[in-house]
């Protein structure tokens, strides 16, 4: 059977009817593995599901949110440990694929004292991140890396930093990681008509990325004229393995 694996930052998911309507987008979706950004533990994409992976409470919310949380229906899933807890989480998903959850630097934020200023923030999370993935990479399950990259992989620069984005392709590049939703098969791109662009990817090692099915999708933030967050989600869709 296909298997289905995205992401969506759900802009913290402030109230019961924002939560209401995520949840059922997410359950018209029907995504084997969720990588949920900026949400809340206490948020299931659907009663099938189980919190397998969590960065620590946010030190700036209530108790249940979440920088990262990775929801699966597979069996057979537990967390492994990142260099970032707060910004990042990691499960083990039957065995054979390592999910890695992140939320990288946005313009105007700072990284353990690193300002934002020349993406220093940026390439400083990074390159702690890089080390988790080229770890992961070496072991003999597959990685998808997902979530809040915070910089676009688009024909032409959209957000956020050029020295940004040269820095995570060659990350991306030596860890052997493609972003399936980087230009030319950018969903937010096709879903917008060109106005905007993917800020949050899925990236795939060589064995997923062998099994990728089609495009990547993605969908507007929104249900019934009311908005969800100020993300679109995305996804991609793998053969059976």
């Amino acid at each position: 059977m296909p298997f289905r694996i995205a992401t969506w930052n759900l802009e913290r998911a402030t109230n019961a009817q924002r939560r209401a309507d995520a949840q059922h987008r997410m359950a018209e979706l029907g995504a084997d593995v969720w990588v949920l950004t900026e949400s809340r533990r206490d948020l299931s994409p659907g009663t099938d599901y189980r919190l397998v992976a969590e960065s620590a409470p946010r030190d700036d919310a209530d108790a249940d949110e979440r920088w990262v949380t990775i929801w699966t229906r597979v069996e057979g899933g537990s967390p492994r440990a990142t260099r970032d807890d707060q910004f990042t989480a990691c499960a083990s998903i039957g065995g054979l694929l390592n999910v890695y959850g992140t939320v990288l630097p946005w313009r105007g934020s700072t990284w353990r004292g690193h300002p934002s200023a020349n993406a220093e923030a940026y390439i400083a999370a990074l390159s702690v991140q890089h080390e988790d993935w080229r770890e992961l990479r070496d072991e003999p399950a597959e990685l998808c890396v997902a979530g809040d990259f915070n910089q676009d992989l688009s024909v032409r620069s959209y957000y956020w930093s050029l020295k940004a984005r040269a820095y995570l392709e060659f990350a991306l590049r030596e860890c052997d990681l493609v972003a399936a939703t980087a230009a030319p098969n950018d969903p937010v791109w096709q879903l917008t008509g060109g106005e905007a662009a993917c800020i949050d990817h899925v990236c795939l090692s060589a064995g997923l990325l062998r099994r990728l099915s089609g495009a990547p999708i993605a969908w507007r933030p929104e249900r019934d004229g009311r908005n969800i967050s100020d993300h679109p989600g995305v996804a991609v869709t793998l053969t059976e393995a």
